[in-house]
This record gives structure tokens, C-alpha cells and sequence, in this order.
């Protein structure tokens, strides 16, 4: 890059990634110019407006059936999986294990939540990996 050859060349970018980061802020700005001009100003308000407005009673409706229907999948899934879980270990046990016997054994095996980490406080806007 250094080279006298490459004084007058422009396709040459810097090799610790200030490409990406211009390209990134090339790509704000024109975001930036399109926004201030009336038609990009007039579909962000738009887009504004319709992420902040409420949902009509149909479409919540149409939510809520979408959400019992997912429940009442999972616990179909659920009773599917307990049932293959009875016949591997009547199998593997060589007697037959039912749904009474199981239950228990699954609620005392459950997984319990992981220990939430601190995160900290303050994270540096320029990481080691990605120079500016």
C-alpha cells in the first residue's frame, strides 16, 4: 500500500476494515439525505405512525385465536413426546413404564433457570476486533 505505484490508485482500501465502517457510514448518510427530503420524510412519519398505533380488535382477535391454537398444539406435541418416552423406556427397561410412572420422575428432572450474570454497566463502543 505503501508502494509509489499505488500512489494514484483509489481502489485500495485500508486492510484493518475502515472499508466496512465507511461503507456503514456512507449508508447512514444516505439514509440521513433521504429522510430529510419530502417523499422519504412523508414514509418514515408513516411507518412511525403505523409501528405506534394500536391494533385493530380483528387483528388482536386473530392473536389471541392464533395463541390458543399454539397452546393447544404444544400440549398435543407434549402428550406426543410423553408417550414415545413411555414406549423407550419400556424398552430399554424390558417392562412396561406408564404415564403415572413418568410424570414423576420428569417433574424432579426439570431443568432449572440459570443464574443471571451481571452484565456490566458500561461497554465500549470500539471493540478490539472492529477498528474504526
Amino acid at each position: 500500500m505503501a508502494d509509489p505505484r499505488n500512489a494514484a490508485r483509489s481502489d485500495l482500501r485500508c486492510p484493518f476494515g475502515c472499508r466496512e465502517t465507511q461503507r456503514r457510514r456512507r449508508a447512514a448518510e444516505r439514509g440521513k439525505a433521504y429522510y430529510r427530503t419530502e417523499w422519504g420524510w412523508k414514509k418514515k412519519k408513516a411507518l412511525n405512525g403505523r409501528r405506534s398505533s394500536p391494533r385493530p380488535a380483528a387483528q388482536a382477535s386473530t392473536v389471541a385465536a392464533s395463541t390458543v391454537q399454539a397452546h393447544s398444539d404444544l400440549r398435543a406435541s407434549l402428550r406426543l413426546l410423553l408417550s414415545y418416552l413411555c414406549r423407550a423406556l419400556t424398552l430399554i427397561e424390558r417392562r412396561p413404564v406408564g404415564t403415572g410412572e413418568l410424570l414423576p420422575i420428569l417433574q424432579t428432572l426439570r431443568q432449572r433457570r440459570m443464574v443471571c450474570v451481571s452484565r456490566p454497566q458500561y461497554l465500549s463502543s470500539t471493540r478490539p476486533d472492529r477498528p474504526p
